[in-house]
């Protein structure tokens, strides 16, 4: 190997001796200085699979539901995983992420990801997960934000695709359009006679 240069520096702190390591550098400015790029494990799997120590990004590519267990958050304060649904199957076969130990992503027992090339960002607090990030699937644009967002021209609100547009308040439908233009209040189905019924 060439050009390879580690410091460790030495810092005595209230609760001791704590070391700096720097890779690339051998003045270390935070507990772990890497100046160049970094590489993590990356894994692409079709099916069902439990994640363990080895992984970190991980890919799904297969064809049909799957579910992908996260280890117990337990034992693993800190640790973070990638996962991404990028099934090329129409449609997209749903992902589940589940838990282990009854314990919770963001306050629920599992996540799924259920759109074209969706992933999330998951950290282990020490009892459950946290989402730290989540992206947008293929195709659906920009966020909305909550306030309202400033666009300098029209732009579109719904589906891209034959899905209804459902209303929610506290977590419960309570209005759909569906993909035939019929609105409903307080119903999500509709009859022949009266399409746009409330």
């Amino acid at each position: 190997m060439k050009n390879i240069i580690i410091g460790l520096v030495a810092i005595l702190g209230g609760n001791g001796i704590m070391a700096q390591v720097g890779i690339g550098t051998t003045t270390p400015n935070s507990m772990l200085d890497v100046r160049g790029s970094l590489s993590l494990n990356y894994s692409a799997v079709t099916g069902s699979v439990s994640l363990g120590i080895t992984d970190q990004t991980v890919v799904f590519t297969g064809a049909s539901a799957s579910t992908i267990t996260l280890p117990s958050a337990a034992s693993i304060p800190g640790r973070t995983y990638q996962l991404k649904n990028a099934s090329a199957t129409v449609p997209v076969p749903i992902v589940t992420i589940a838990t282990s130990s009854s314990q919770t992503i963001d306050g629920i027992s599992s996540w799924i990801l259920d759109g074209a090339n969706e992933s999330v960002t998951l950290i282990s607090n020490g009892t459950n997960w946290n989402i730290t990030g989540q992206s947008l699937p293929t195709g659906s644009g920009i966020d909305w934000s909550q306030g309202g967002n400033s666009v300098a021209s029209i732009k579109n609100l719904g589906t891209i695709n034959n899905n209804h547009l459902p209303f929610i308040t506290n977590n419960t439908e309570r209005m759909r359009l569906s993909s035939t233009g019929n609105l409903g209040i307080g119903t999500s189905t509709f009859d022949g006679i009266n399409p746009e019924k409330l």
